[in-house]
């Protein structure tokens, strides 16, 4: 059985390697066990098998550079678990796009012009309002990373949230793709190349709009979820 020094002890060394504290209280847990394990099944003292258990997780307390864009170092276990998650949210983007994109598609090809026009006026209101959403999580985001400074927090490190944004505004605004035209998916599904729309630029156009929505999308779910890990870590009083 580990005594109460002994897990002070374990406790100590992992915040000693910087380990943020959300992944700190799940490797304390696997530390202890792994203790355990080692004292019942090798008869070894807590001191020897603390050794081995350290050995078997020194690889993951290398630091290494947080992304290509920071000097900062951090555990290579943070590192990889925020790299996994961020790509995971950046696949959901791409899913949550195709299906807006499939939605607005069908809604052209079935609906009235008019009760089409309203559903993309109604799209259009809530992505005007997206700057300032994304401005408001943003400043929520850092007043909650400044309460949390000493908890070694590891966010956006796959891509920044307001990085992503800049791509997808940029490209949106590099693009030449006919953008004075209200109804491109309207015309182009229900009256082709009569609407003198032609294949190519539709598809482009259609292309470029899901890569923009794309960033975009990933940005909102990235500060999304990070707000929500930081507000579940300001629960978490060190002590």
């Amino acid at each position: 059985m580990i005594t109460e020094p002994q897990l002070t002890k374990i406790r100590n060394y992992l915040l000693a390697k910087k380990l943020p504290i959300d992944i700190l209280i799940e490797v304390n847990d696997h530390f202890i066990s792994q203790i355990n394990d080692l004292q019942k099944e090798e008869n070894l003292g807590f001191e020897d098998a603390f050794e081995k258990v350290k050995l078997k997780w020194g690889g993951d307390f290398i630091l290494v550079r947080k992304n290509f864009f920071s000097s900062k170092k951090i555990p290579k276990i943070a590192y990889e678990i925020d790299l996994q998650q961020n790509k995971k949210l950046f696949l959901k983007s791409i899913y949550l796009v195709f299906i807006f994109t499939f939605f607005e598609i069908i809604s052209a090809r079935f609906l009235s012009e008019n009760i089409y026009t309203s559903v993309m006026s109604i799209t259009l209101f809530f992505f005007l309002l997206y700057p300032f959403k994304m401005l408001f999580m943003y400043v929520k985001q850092q007043k909650l990373l400044f309460k949390n400074r000493r908890k070694n927090v590891v966010i956006n490190n796959f891509l920044h949230p307001l990085l992503s944004f800049a791509i997808g505004f940029t490209i949106d605004q590099m693009s030449n793709f006919p953008k004075t035209r209200k109804h491109l998916i309207y015309d182009f599904m229900n009256f082709g190349e009569d609407a003198n729309i032609k294949t190519e630029i539709f598809s482009l156009n259609l292309i470029c709009g899901i890569i923009v929505l794309t960033f975009y999308v990933y940005a909102f779910l990235s500060i999304n979820k990070n707000i929500k890990k930081l507000e579940k870590l300001n629960k978490f009083q060190l002590k």
